[in-house]
């Protein structure tokens, strides 16, 4: 450039040319300089691709279809096999096609599992130590002397008597059975039971029911005394359990005697008793005076109870709806 003939001035204020605030690519801004043309470079822009057309599921196509067992297979664009919606579909229909596809799969799941119990049922071998191999398992732990109230109704003595039903007496105190073996004259709680295997907790026992059906109360009546003896259950949703005759007994049996009582036991009953007590004292055993204990003369020892339902005592009590059980007593 020569510096004698330098260029003139541009005026800012002279007007420019328009220009595209876009930029052309390369190869049309060299073939437009190269063209020497003068007009602007203008900028082409592609069509975007249309949308993928909704995939439709036929039932010819969906027979060669795998299953589905996964979320990962279901398919992002379009409904799950084997299903079709249509277009025309209102929200009301759809809603109802969709609990319609529930209850039919839900019905598919429950034949599935179905099916599958009964093979594998067919192919385990049955296991051993079942209730089955174990009778008294079935009779004992899960027949009607079961501890608790939820496992049978507790029922009134009036109710058995008017529909003359036999009432069953629980086997370890069942007259029968000689599985509880017990001197009345100490605690029962020193009571020792037995079963066909050998000793067992005496407080395991205790909860059971003492009859079938369970019953509110019932009358001990003995050949051995005269009195009549009426049990109430302590819980009355339970009914009488063994605990309650048991605890019952060994209050009655330390029970004094009245002076009733000893004026209307013959002579000889009374010296007898007298004897008794007498001998009963010099071994420290029982309380001090003359108790039920001295009026059995010896026969102390628990030998079990049994229904009897040709038992009347409606001269004594006043009342024939109930249920007597008698007691049996043998010498200690």
């Amino acid at each position: 450039m020569d510096p004698a003939h330098p260029l003139p001035a541009r005026d800012s204020h002279a007007k420019q040319p328009p220009r595209s605030i876009l930029k052309s690519s390369g190869a049309r801004r060299d073939a437009h300089a190269q063209s020497g043309s003068s007009s602007p470079p203008q900028v082409q822009f592609k069509d975007p691709p249309p949308p993928p057309k909704p995939r439709l599921y036929s039932k010819s196509s969906l027979r060669h279809q795998k299953p589905i067992e996964n979320v990962g297979q279901i398919p992002n664009n379009g409904p799950v096999p084997p299903v079709t919606l249509p277009a025309t579909a209102s929200r009301d229909e759809l809603e109802i096609m969709a609990f319609q596809l529930a209850a039919h799969l839900r019905e598919l799941r429950i034949a599935e599992e179905e099916a599958r119990r009964k093979q594998d049922a067919q192919r385990l071998p049955r296991p051993t130590g079942c209730p089955d191999d174990f009778p008294e398992f079935k009779k004992i732990l899960m027949g009607p002397w079961v501890a608790g109230s939820v496992y049978g109704p507790v029922f009134e003595p009036t109710i058995i008597v008017r529909a003359r039903n036999s009432v069953k007496v629980n086997p370890v105190l069942d007259v029968a059975s000689h599985h509880l073996v017990w001197d009345m004259k100490s605690s029962f709680e020193k009571a020792k039971c037995f079963s066909a295997r050998g000793e067992i907790a005496l407080d395991s026992i205790l909860g059971q029911p003492a009859t079938s059906p369970r019953l509110s109360d019932l009358c001990i009546v003995s050949q051995s005394f005269s009195w009549a003896l009426r049990v109430s259950a302590e819980e009355q949703s339970i009914g009488i359990t063994v605990g309650d005759i048991l605890h019952f007994l060994d209050e009655f049996f330390s029970v004094p005697l009245g002076d009733r009582d000893l004026r209307e036991a013959t002579s000889s009953h009374r010296a007898a008793m007298i004897a008794a007590h007498s001998e009963r004292i010099s071994r420290s055993s029982g309380p001090s005076r003359i108790c039920v204990y001295d009026w059995l003369l010896g026969k102390t020892t628990f030998d079990g109870i049994a229904h009897d339902p040709n038992h009347t005592r409606a001269d004594f009590l006043g009342r024939r709806g109930e249920v007597y059980i008698v007691l049996s007593l043998k010498d200690s």
